[in-house]
């Protein structure tokens, strides 16, 4: 007999004239023990099948595939989806229906293999299709072996960064190179263009940004480079000019656009091979993935010269490579919040016992001096080292003599998911001892916040109420910066405003989250944040350590090397911060009625300590309130 949907709402013994009987949860679990030897009476056997159909009927009533009907009266399970198939005026066939509680509502198209898609991969809010996903993400991928594919016997690697003047970049490293006119070049976060750092020249007639080089011999050069005008009033003259060459003048805001320009340099002279004049008051250009080749030097006989329409493909397929690298690389091989296959600790151990490079994570408290907390980070990488190739070497407290309290870890493979295995410290000096983190507990303030802010182009206006003091007030009320601004200002310049901005925002997030949409205080925001810092903390283990401030400028905030090592563990496990301590220097483009760029420089530095390891990243702080508290936390490796 063929099994219908109306069969899964026939229970057994539902109508049964036997008294019901009914089994405590212990009997029924220790089923035909509870018995015993004896047949189950025959209220007993209905108990038994009757729960059994009653738990087929659940099934059946609330999950599963999407049931049919051909008219709507059939659609009798409010709580189950239906795909229509008859005619009925309002209702069409092939689309599937819920229930809202008043009535029957069209879901849209059935598609019985998975969600509907979009295999065009260019309608918002549709999900992708996978099979075409995957196969674009192929074809990407493939594209990086361009780097190793000739043109004209020369790699794509050898004709963008091998023999050029002007090494491919996005001018995050500075304004160095450039030489004149530079009052009204800044670097600037424009996020359309492709590297997300452009270069602005703006607002005054005849600013020029240009590069002088030279060469032992004639050569033939190509410039090439991405020009945006984004502000022109008309009648103000003319937009961005590049060597003479190429002229853009938009009268509303301007694409991006390519630049090619060829020229020959002469040998042993001082020649400008890039030149750009914004020759307008009115006008706002922005420059980025400038590239200076020499063409005479990679390939020779300028017959063998890539011709104008070969050199412009080359160049857009190379931004390409490098943009699409970006999807799969990230330095260090830190910041993978999303790995879930996770190595065991003890086998990453053992593979540096055995030669391998581990990266520390170390954690530094009451140092004897600012300058001898870099020593005593050494101090905790080489006692690290001995214990790795010496798992008998007996450590003590002399091997950590520039502070009272320190601990060193190696890193997890994964950091997110290093809670999956015990913290395998390699050494600890009164690591479990409690002190004042100082500025340190900026790292907290940043992996607790980042779990609410997403937007890290947020605009945020700083208030009175953020202002504090400290060697790094670089930010006044009624500046207007973004998140992202914050976030270097408290990693690299350690400002207490920052962090104070930082924490109220994501405070104002977290209580809108709480209670809904409403009017906060500044001081409301900030303890919201304080009591998420308290819940982050005790996520991360972090049994030891206790916050009032998310600045760090409080006596009242307490943690412990070891508690600090997992901190900066979580750290580790967001690409944001990663990319933050990866920075050496940064520009604050502050906005509101005191305008104005503020050049900042990271505190983690160190000749010394630089020279012997590599220094992902970490945080210093310094506390002289009533006692002077001295800190460091830093990820680094062996050079």
């Amino acid at each position: 007999m063929a099994i219908t949907p109306s069969d899964f709402s026939k229970i057994w013994a539902s109508n049964a004239d036997t008294p019901e009987y009914t089994f405590s949860d212990a009997n029924y679990q220790k089923g035909w023990d509870f018995v015993g030897n004896l047949p189950p009476t025959r209220a007993m056997w209905n108990a038994m099948q009757k729960s059994t159909d009653e738990k087929m009927k659940y099934v059946f009533d609330n999950f599963g595939a999407p049931l049919t009907a051909s008219t709507v009266a059939g659609m009798t399970m409010q709580n189950r989806v239906y795909v229509y198939t008859g005619n009925e005026t309002g209702y069409t066939a092939g689309h599937w229906y819920y229930w809202n509680g008043s009535a029957w509502t069209d879901g849209g198209v059935y598609n019985s293999n998975t969600v509907q898609v979009d295999p065009t991969l260019t309608i918002s809010g549709a999900a992708a299709d996978a099979a075409v996903t995957g196969e674009k993400l192929r074809i990407y991928a493939g594209q990086i072996d361009k780097e190793s594919v000739a043109f004209k016997n020369k790699t794509y690697k050898e004709i963008f960064e091998t023999n050029n003047f002007l090494p491919y970049g996005d001018f995050e490293s500075g304004l160095d190179w450039i030489t004149a006119n530079t009052n009204n070049a800044v670097i600037s976060d424009e996020t359309s263009c492709s590297k997300n750092h452009s270069l602005k020249c703006f607002g005054t007639s005849s600013t020029q940004i240009r590069k002088d080089i030279t060469s032992s011999s004639n050569v033939e050069i190509v410039v090439l480079c991405k020009v945006r005008v984004d502000r022109y009033v008309s009648g103000g003259g003319a937009g961005f000019v590049l060597a003479g060459n190429h002229l853009i003048n938009y009268t509303t805001n301007g694409a991006w656009e390519t630049l090619y320009f060829r020229t020959t340099l002469a040998a042993n002279a001082s020649t400008s091979v890039f030149v750009g004049t914004v020759s307008a008051a009115n006008c706002d250009a922005y420059i980025d993935d400038v590239c200076v080749i020499d063409l005479t030097t990679l390939f020779g006989a300028s017959t063998n010269f890539p011709t104008q329409a070969q050199m412009l493909e080359l160049y857009e397929n190379w931004i390409m490579i490098k943009n699409i690298k970006t999807l799969f690389e990230y330095p260090f091989e830190l910041g993978r919040k999303e790995q879930t296959d996770v190595d065991n600790l003890q086998e990453q151990i053992d593979e540096i016992k055995s030669g391998g490079s581990p990266v520390y994570v170390g954690a530094v408290l009451d140092a004897t001096s600012g300058a001898n907390r870099f020593a005593a980070m050494r101090q905790l990488y080489v006692v690290a080292e001995k214990v790795l190739r010496d798992p008998t070497y007996i450590t003590s407290d002399s091997d950590l003599t520039y502070a009272n309290k320190g601990a060193v870890c190696v890193l997890p493979s994964y950091p997110s998911m290093y809670q999956k295995y015990p913290l395998n410290i390699l050494y600890s000096k009164n690591g479990a001892v409690t002190s004042i983190p100082a500025s340190t507990t900026k790292v907290l303030t940043l992996v607790t916040g980042l779990d609410f802010l997403t937007d890290m182009y947020e605009r945020v206006s700083v208030l009175a109420d953020d202002i504090q003091d400290g060697n790094s007030s670089i930010l006044s009320s009624g500046d207007i910066v973004t998140v992202t601004d914050l976030m270097y200002a408290m990693l690299l310049n350690s400002s207490n405003t920052a962090a104070q901005a930082f924490a109220r925002v994501a405070g104002e997030k977290i209580l809108i989250s709480q209670n809904g949409t409403g009017t906060y205080t500044a001081t409301q925001c900030q303890n919201a944040f304080i009591e998420e810092m308290a819940v982050k903390a005790s996520n991360l283990g972090m049994v030891n350590s206790s916050f009032v401030m998310a600045s760090g400028r409080s006596e009242s905030n307490h943690t412990t090397a070891e508690d600090m090592l997992r901190m900066t563990i979580e750290a580790c496990s967001y690409p944001v911060i990663m990319k933050i301590w990866n920075k050496k220097n940064y520009t604050i483009h502050v906005k509101g009625v005191n305008a104005r760029d503020i050049n900042i420089t990271t505190t983690v530095t160190d000749a010394g300590l630089e020279s012997l390891y590599y220094v992902f990243g970490g945080k210093t702080g310094t506390l002289s309130l009533v006692n002077t508290s001295i800190a460091l936390v830093m990820v680094a490796q062996k050079k």
